[in-house]
């Protein structure tokens, strides 16, 4: 009787036990219709910072961010500067330009994802740094020059900031430094017709060195000079005699010739420039414009105009020079 009560009552806890587990299986059809879609995890925005990381007013600045999970739906950005939103700028691009040295930029990068969930983050402040000053190009005043010309070089750069820019100088005349020389004009002393000049040129704003740009040149061919005035006033006639004086820088030799309305029977001495006339004075006024030409060996040339005017009792000569 005893065992047949232990038995009864064993089989009545197994059939509790299987109701029991019976009951609290899942309902499967319930659970596939709350679940998350497959795949789907939950969307974070893991990091934000900006590039480059070493920025200036010449560079344009991008978000560069990280997600973990899936995609979002939607990102949005917002741009910083010295803590305010930059009007505008809510793209993952800043353009240059939109700020200016010493400004501190951040940017905001929201993402939304399915079911309404939503991540913000935001980048570190980055500090926009100093604009590198630069040489765009170099060319030389005056073009070309010649041996009595001091060359002066002509700079064209600029500073992105509006700092002020300063230049550095190096000469050198056929390949050899000229230490004692670090401005922008060279003297002419320096160089001899032929002679290959070239200047280097650094521009520094005070707190960075810019590339160096260099401009070469060769030294040209210098025109001959007069020097000597035509005589002012003859008051008789007679002889007119004008030694015409000439100088050339570059030594070489000198011819001179007349050319215009010269009075008939007037020469000049191709070597020496004397100038030679018998004066006749007119019953009436006569007036002679000619020039008086020196030419070196390069065929440069300098021009001396002369006017002469015949009056009855008397000659009056004016002269100015002309190249």
């Amino acid at each position: 009787m005893k065992a047949s009560n232990r038995l009864y009552r064993l089989i009545i806890l197994l059939m509790a036990l299987a109701i029991l587990g019976c009951s609290e299986q899942p309902d499967q059809s319930k659970g596939a219709a709350t679940s998350e879609p497959e795949g789907l995890t939950a969307g974070k925005i893991r990091s934000v910072s900006i590039l480059p990381e070493n920025p200036t007013p010449e560079t344009a600045l991008e978000a560069n961010f990280l997600i973990r999970g899936d995609r979002p739906e939607r990102l949005s950005f917002q741009w910083l500067r010295n803590g305010n939103p930059v009007p505008g700028a809510i793209e993952s691009l800043l353009p240059r330009n939109s700020f200016r040295k010493g400004d501190f930029i951040s940017v905001r990068v929201q993402g939304k994802w399915p079911g309404g969930k939503s991540d913000t983050a935001e980048s570190e402040t980055i500090v926009i740094g100093n604009s590198v000053p630069y040489v765009k190009s170099v060319s030389f005043d005056p073009a070309p020059a010649g041996t009595k010309d001091d060359l002066k070089a002509v700079v064209s750069g600029n500073d992105q900031d509006g700092d002020r820019v300063d230049f550095f100088y190096e000469w050198s005349v056929n390949g050899e430094p000229i230490g004692d020389q670090d401005g922008p004009v060279l003297p002419s002393t320096y160089y001899q017709r032929g002679d290959a000049v070239e200047v280097a040129v650094t521009p520094t704003d005070g707190t960075d060195v810019g590339n160096t740009v260099r401009g070469r040149t060769n030294i040209g061919n210098t025109a001959p000079e007069i020097v000597s005035t035509p005589p002012e006033i003859i008051m008789t006639q007679g002889s007119y005699n004008y030694e015409v004086q000439a100088e050339d820088a570059d030594g070489d030799p000198i011819r001179f010739s007349l050319e215009g309305d010269t009075p008939r029977g007037m020469t000049i001495d191709a070597r020496t420039g004397l100038v030679k006339w018998q004066v006749k004075l007119p019953d009436e006024e006569i007036t002679y414009v000619f020039e008086v030409l020196a030419e070196d060996s390069e065929g440069e040339t300098y021009s001396q105009t002369v006017t002469l005017r015949l009056v009855p009792q008397q000659v009056e000569v004016e002269g100015s020079p002309t190249e």
